[in-house]
């Protein structure tokens, strides 16, 4: 459990390493490279997960669970004195396609995930984002099949049309509180179907960081802000990434997250 710089958690936790690129949000990820370095300073549970190459780094498929950790994660949540919105597996995809949904991976989240319903001591936001939606409303409905416990809020990554519409419908049919959507890093423009409004609480989107960054059409996030305005959905404004508003590449720092004068940090009504 640590705390973040990631605008719209204020804690990130993690129990499982490893994962493999499946659509192009996943080209330049974060959680790789960082992989590589935390098994290069001794963390065992990142072992084997990646090549060990810094210059060209790659997911092995192996996929590493430490179930004490899980256990001390939650009770972590569990206890917390003060609420906190925690961004859970925000190094790997929780619901990766080769865990088996009765498996003990998946079995044992949901039997952690169960006790946020009674112990919570204050109010807590645990916050699920998958690109493998369909596993996630799997888990769900043979878990929670009368819904997940309120804490639990399910986004799904959506960084262009296409991926819009394979992962949203698996997404708006999970029976949760919150169901939210990161569009970051953005690739293009995003039409929100009206059959997947009534079902949406939460957007956010942002442009691309690092040092391959690719860059944003700025109206590519007016669009999405104007749709969640007009539908009544909460918007949040990540960040530029490297690229700013006019699209040239200043830095991340400089490039800031303004949006036509505006910083958007919109939330659910739910949020802690």
């Amino acid at each position: 459990m640590a705390t973040t710089k990631i605008e719209w958690a204020t804690h990130t936790s993690n129990h499982q390493a490893g994962c493999n690129k499946v659509s192009p949000a996943c080209t330049f990820c974060y959680a790789l490279t960082l992989s590589v370095r935390l098994a290069n300073m001794g963390q065992q549970n990142y072992k084997g997960v990646t090549n060990g190459d810094l210059k060209n780094p790659k997911w092995t498929g192996v996929l590493n669970f430490d179930e004490e950790k899980m256990k001390k994660n939650f009770q972590n949540i569990r206890k917390a004195t003060k609420p906190r919105r925690t961004f859970y597996g925000s190094m790997t995809d929780l619901f990766h396609e080769s865990l088996d949904i009765k498996g003990k991976e998946l079995k044992g989240l949901a039997q952690e995930v169960a006790k946020l319903r009674k112990y919570c001591k204050v109010p807590q936001v645990v916050m699920f984002l998958t690109k493998r939606p369909q596993k996630l409303l799997e888990w769900q409905q043979y878990y929670f099949p009368n819904g997940l416990p309120d804490q639990i809020w399910v986004g799904v990554t959506a960084e262009s049309q296409k991926w819009a519409d394979i992962r949203i419908p698996f997404l708006v049919q999970i029976k949760a509180k919150v169901h939210y959507l990161s569009c970051e890093p953005m690739f293009g423009h995003i039409q929100l179907s009206s059959d997947w409004l009534p079902n949406l609480e939460w957007v956010i989107a942002g442009g691309e960081s690092g040092f391959k960054a690719r860059v944003a059409d700025p109206q590519w996030f007016r669009s999405l802000r104007d749709q969640s305005r007009q539908a009544g959905i909460p918007f949040h404004f990540k960040q530029w990434g490297e690229w700013n508003d006019q699209m040239k590449r200043v830095g991340k720092k400089k490039a800031g997250r303004i949006l036509d004068g505006q910083t958007h940090d919109d939330f659910p009504k739910e949020t802690v």
